[in-house]
């Protein structure tokens, strides 16, 4: 038997057979004695495998990750020596090659990077400079297999350092904002695979009082260089979540949470391609007494937005998806019978389909658990998936919230100054560790 049930067995078995894998909707829950999920950024790859990393729930805890297809099956599972004293693996990057990178928080951390077969290439340690808080979702990776990391120092400085495909330093870029910064955080980028273009999203605040704040937002080019304006976006009171996304045309989204008001709001701007003009805001109330910890974007092939806000402890994960233009077309609730929601990412993958990935914790066991869950574009399939009698997940139809579309503006930073910044500081091991399935116990599946 394989190590883990694989759903491919029953696509003939009645309505499911008719549109093929797409209708099989499947969730991967690990077994109690399984593993702590953390996946962040993209996690598929070219064939829709997904590739879920975290950390293993073993006496030394052990950085590894699974690899699971599109039908639901285990195909391998990676990690790092335990010798490298890893924890936790970040950042999920995967190139069209089908090499995967992930980021780790070992002393110092660093980058590891597998080949298609499950042999590490290269691990790159960071040893320290200016960007000493790089975010643990900080990991994008181009169509060539170029790597890039990119974070803060907490103060005024944000820096990107673009690998080449054999770990070795390409560039390193800081940009500081001149004058008293009283709070400073790197808070998300993304690219454009295809070009090597990166986005960077950051706020900050410049006085002690709660708001406001300021997001800021610039693109570079495949060298390094800013092209075009650093929009400066005011956006009240935050609380240090935000996220940025882009879809196949260029066109920017960036989402932030405010919590300056005894209700708080999540919003979407949509930014052209020439970062010229915000075209649409899209606002909304979370529920009250609730506070998000992750927000998420992915897009399908005719540019709808799908929009995941997940830990809004007690309440449930929230899944929307708008149009375009803004509108919103349905909204989703995912919970688990322990903590509310604890989702952690999204992506759409070739045909269509939502992939969800999350975690449970404070089961009775004391481990962790994940999951990933494959949903219809149309949101129309709903329903209960339990494993055993301690752990379930309800994906269910809401209709409480309600967004409003409206403008907002933007003016061109200019106090700010972009520099080369000191490449020196970055070590490369290799490591010739190959597939470690022993690491990850199987995990099972279900259907709902």
């Amino acid at each position: 038997m394989p190590l883990l049930q694989t759903l491919a067995d029953i696509s003939g078995r009645g309505l499911f057979y008719k549109r093929r894998y797409k209708s099989i909707y499947t969730a991967l829950i690990e077994p109690t004695n399984g593993w702590t999920p953390a996946t962040f950024g993209n996690f598929l790859d070219s064939n829709d495998n997904a590739y879920i990393v975290g950390t293993t729930n073993a006496t030394i805890p052990v950085a590894a990750s699974i690899i699971v297809s599109p039908s639901g099956s285990f195909l391998s599972a990676r990690s790092a020596t335990p010798t490298n004293a890893v924890f936790q693996f970040y950042g999920t990057a995967v190139d069209p090659s089908g090499n995967f990178y992930a980021y780790d928080d070992n002393t110092p951390p660093g980058i590891t990077k597998w080949n298609s077969s499950g042999v590490i290439q290269y691990r790159v340690t960071y040893n320290g400079n200016s960007a000493t808080s790089i975010g643990n979702d900080a990991g994008l990776v181009d169509n060539s297999g170029n790597y890039f990391r990119y974070g803060g120092d907490g103060v005024n400085a944000f820096t990107v350092m673009k690998y080449t495909t054999a770990g070795a330093i390409s560039w390193q870029r800081s940009y500081n904002i001149l004058g008293s910064l009283i709070g400073y955080n790197a808070v998300s980028a993304c690219i454009d695979p295809a070009s090597g273009s990166t986005y960077y999203l950051f706020q900050y605040q410049l006085t002690s009082i709660f708001y406001p704040h300021n997001a800021v937002i610039f693109k570079r080019d495949s060298t390094g260089a800013i092209v075009g304006n650093v929009m400066n976006i005011v956006i009240g009171s935050m609380g240090n979540l935000g996220y940025l996304a882009v879809d196949s045309v260029g066109n920017l989204y960036m989402s932030f949470l405010n919590a300056a008001l005894s209700t708080p709001t999540v919003t979407i701007y949509k930014i052209n391609a020439a970062m010229t003009s915000i075209l649409w805001t899209t606002t909304w109330s979370l529920p009250l007494g609730t506070s998000a910890g992750i927000m998420t974007m992915s897009f399908d092939k005719v540019g709808n937005v799908y929009f995941f806000l997940s830990r809004l402890t007690p309440n449930p994960d929230r899944l929307l998806k708008f149009d375009s233009s803004g509108n919103l077309i349905w909204q989703r609730s995912l919970s688990d019978s322990v903590n509310g929601g604890n989702g952690e990412n999204i992506q759409i993958n070739s045909a269509g389909d939502i992939i969800l990935v999350g975690k449970a914790v404070g089961l009775s066991s004391g481990l962790a658990q994940g999951y990933i869950l494959r949903l219809p574009p149309d949101g129309s399939k709903t329903g209960t998936i339990t494993n055993s009698s301690i752990y379930s997940i309800t994906y269910s139809v809401t209709t409480d919230i309600s967004a409003t579309i409206s403008s907002a503006s933007f003016t061109t930073l200019v106090s700010g100054t972009d520099y080369t910044d000191t490449a020196t500081a970055f070590t490369t091991a290799t490591n010739t560790n190959a597939n470690a399935a022993s690491l990850v116990t199987a995990p099972t599946t279900t259907t709902f």
